[in-house]
């Protein structure tokens, strides 16, 4: 209904910004981020950015969406955007560091990103997950130990199946697998994919 009704508005508003913004974060919410681009990117092209605060709106959609997609760097491309626009936005520097990390590469902007985001705001368990996971693949393991550790402690709820699966991987590189596979299981238990925990479960048995 969500999708429906955004796309009956566009129809009759080809050309309004905010519509095609909401059409597409209802795309990418349904699962469809290649339509939700389409839209962010038609929202851009109609949009004269007298109001700052909606163009940032559309570029995260945007960059959110690319992310979802499998396009990684044409995300943190709009990240590096959204930065020169808010440059003390701490979720912003974070989600940058995540989108290069994701694709594996400039890893240390990726480390001076995230470094930015805790700097800050202190104590975010998100920001602290991906810490973890920038020094993870910069072959840091005692640094990525103690960032993952701390995203648990900080999580209120002591932590999502994704913390929970990327602290079993950090654990296995540094050679722990049996702290790894404690971290699996209970990744597993929170909701992770059951056969991709089982995989990794099973392969430090």
């Amino acid at each position: 209904a969500l999708r429906a009704d955004a796309e009956k508005a566009i129809v009759r508003f080809p050309t309004q910004p905010e519509l095609l913004l909401q059409a597409g974060i209802a795309a990418k919410a349904l699962g469809n981020p290649e339509l939700a681009i389409h839209h962010c990117e038609s929202a851009l092209d109609y949009s004269v950015f007298d109001d700052p605060s909606l163009e940032f709106r559309i570029r995260v959609a945007l960059g959110d969406a690319l992310n979802a997609a499998g396009k990684p760097l044409l995300a943190a491309e709009q990240y590096d955007l959204l930065l020169e626009m808010e440059p003390t936005n701490a979720t912003i520097w974070n989600n940058q560091a995540w989108y290069l990390a994701q694709a594996g590469v400039e890893l240390d902007r990726a480390l001076t990103a995230i470094q930015r985001a805790v700097k800050l705001q202190p104590g975010v368990a998100i920001f602290e997950d991906t810490y973890a996971w920038v020094l993870h693949l910069m072959g840091d393991h005692e640094g990525a130990i103690e960032w993952i550790t701390r995203a648990l402690a900080s999580d209120a709820n002591g932590g999502s199946a994704g913390m929970w699966e990327n602290a079993g991987d950090i654990h296995e590189a540094a050679g722990n697998d049996t702290t790894a596979k404690e971290a699996w299981t209970r990744a597993k238990e929170l909701g992770a994919n059951k056969d991709r925990m089982d995989e990794k479960i099973n392969r430090t048995s």
